[in-house]
């Protein structure tokens, strides 16, 4: 008898208690959606330098060197958006979260632009200043209320995902090594840089000034022209050492 009472006390409890972690889980989403752009902007850039330290402490010695740890974060923000852009044409993020992830790329470009001021990366990316002013452009300045669009061009980021490994073979030498991989990994990458990027960004740059969005229809064109001179670079690069 006792325990069919703890069993009815339960039935009529539990729905109350289930009902209230919910709302209390839906006022901190709520909340989360309602923070200053300022604010999520200083948070992103936190976070990514934190990871930055972090990846800097946890490397093998001879891979402490801020070109190495720098584009590990690069390949972490690009797995970020190019999975939160499927996730969100896919209907399995909702507008909501994909709004509030617009924040992490500027805070991307925040803490990367400061790294290379502040290192020695400085005299290597020059171009990245222009490229992550561009972006930031883009963001803030009107392109974040185009959605779609937005997440068509973090398809792009793609691209990191082979360039990086592929620059990691060549800067320590490894290419030889695992010549298979090397060419699959350049083969891959010159294809999604020239579908995601060369191709993409004139047709995001038509749409911008379509859209009377002269800042962001700028601030893609700069990034298009960056895409072409890239690619002519990196094309040229890989017929020379897949010869």
């Amino acid at each position: 008898m006792k325990n069919q009472l703890n069993n009815v006390y339960t039935l009529f409890t539990y729905p109350k208690y289930t009902l209230n972690n919910y709302l209390n889980r839906q006022i901190m989403v709520s909340n989360i959606f309602t923070i200053r752009a300022y604010d999520k902007y200083v948070i992103t850039t936190t976070f990514w330098y934190t990871v930055y330290v972090l990846c800097t402490l946890l490397m093998k010695p001879e891979y402490k060197h801020p070109k190495f740890i720098s584009r590990l974060v690069s390949c972490m923000n690009a797995t970020i958006l190019l999975f939160g852009s499927i996730a969100y044409n896919l209907n399995y993020l909702s507008l909501e979260w994909w709004t509030l992830m617009q924040a992490i790329p500027v805070g991307y470009c925040i803490y990367d632009s400061f790294l290379i001021a502040s290192t020695d990366l400085f005299n290597d990316s020059k171009e990245m200043f222009i490229h992550h002013f561009a972006f930031a452009l883009c963001i803030l300045l009107g392109w974040n209320k185009y959605y779609n669009e937005i997440s068509t061009a973090y398809i792009a980021e793609l691209t990191n995902l082979f360039l990086y490994p592929c620059w990691f073979l060549v800067t320590t030498h490894k290419y030889n090594e695992y010549p298979r991989v090397f060419k699959f990994l350049t083969v891959m990458l010159i294809l999604s840089f020239f579908f995601t990027r060369v191709l993409i960004f004139p047709y995001l740059t038509y749409t911008g000034f379509m859209l009377n969005e002269y800042i962001s229809g700028t601030g893609m064109l700069v990034l298009s022209v960056m895409n072409i001179r890239w690619f002519h670079k990196l094309l040229n690069k890989a017929i020379s050492m897949n010869r």
